[in-house]
């Protein structure tokens, strides 16, 4: 599966990891599941891992269309959310910080950084929080 998502109710926490290829089909239907899953919560924080992603197939049309449609789910919520994108690759990396623009218009904290270390810091977790998930794949 190219788009995973694992939660950590306890730390009020989503994971999202994305492998592989994933066109923009596959990225906005896995946020659409999402946003409509019992288990999303719109007050939980956010870590979209990108390392494993090969994002050239991301387009900025996706990313406007990710936006509002973010910002529509979350618009009620009274709490910004952090949102924090491990993105090493440059690709990855760029496309990230085009949407941090589009990202105003959601009410959320959203960052992007290179390694998961920096990412975990600013959410003040531990910097081996995400083995266990790891591991698993």
């Amino acid at each position: 599966m190219p788009i995973s998502f694992h939660f950590r109710p306890q730390y009020n926490l989503m994971i999202c990891v994305q492998e592989g290829k994933v066109d923009d089909d596959e990225f906005l239907a896995s946020y659409t599941d999402l946003f409509k899953s019992d288990r999303f919560a719109p007050t939980m924080n956010l870590i979209v891992d990108l390392s494993r992603a090969d994002s050239s197939e991301r387009s900025r049309v996706a990313l406007e269309s990710f936006a509002l449609m973010a910002k529509n789910r979350l618009q009620e919520n009274k709490t910004k959310p952090m949102v924090a994108v491990i993105a090493p690759k440059d690709v990855s990396f760029g496309l990230a910080r085009m949407y941090e623009l589009l990202a105003a218009l959601v009410p959320w904290k959203f960052l992007v950084f290179r390694t998961a270390g920096e990412a975990l810091t600013w959410l003040a977790l531990p910097e081996d929080f995400l083995d266990d998930i790891y591991a698993g794949i």
